[in-house]
């Protein structure tokens, strides 16, 4: 009884076989998978992903029993996505919200100091005179500094 081990690339790439069923591979938690396959029962999807194989095509590759053996002892090893997306989720659950801290120190500030209140109304131009006086001035300054 001998066996034939292979892997998918991107398991979201589905492929079928000659019977138009659709192989599946167990999956590794990286997005590949892998399939170990006997001789003497499978030999059709054996030539099925051979033929995968050799043309390269799909990304179906032939490996070894180790290599079969070390992915899926990566599979138990690491956990899913799926499973660190959670884990994430309880661990910012947790978490003090910063937030809410500065709202009280904030709002023990502001209970001991007043702010003073703000002049809102609007700011007159000024009129031509003394926008003339100004810049008189401005110049007699200048002609002042060159001078000395």
């Amino acid at each position: 009884m001998a066996m034939k081990y292979f892997k998918k690339i991107n398991l979201q790439n589905t492929i079928t076989d000659s019977a138009g069923k659709v192989i599946t591979f167990e999956p590794t938690n990286d997005s590949n998978g892998v399939r170990a396959l006997d001789d003497t029962t499978d030999s059709a999807l054996i030539a099925d992903l051979d033929k995968f194989a050799d043309a390269r095509l799909c990304g179906v590759v032939r490996v070894s029993r180790e290599i079969y053996e070390a992915l899926l002892k990566k599979k138990a090893s690491t956990p899913s996505r799926r499973q660190l997306s959670q884990f994430n989720q309880l661990r910012l659950a947790k978490q003090p919200d910063p937030f809410k801290q500065n709202q009280k120190v904030a709002a023990v500030a502001v209970a001991g100091v007043k702010k003073p209140a703000v002049d809102l109304t609007p700011e007159i131009p000024p009129s031509f005179a003394q926008f003339r006086a100004r810049t008189r001035r401005l110049n007699a300054e200048q002609r002042q500094g060159e001078t000395q």
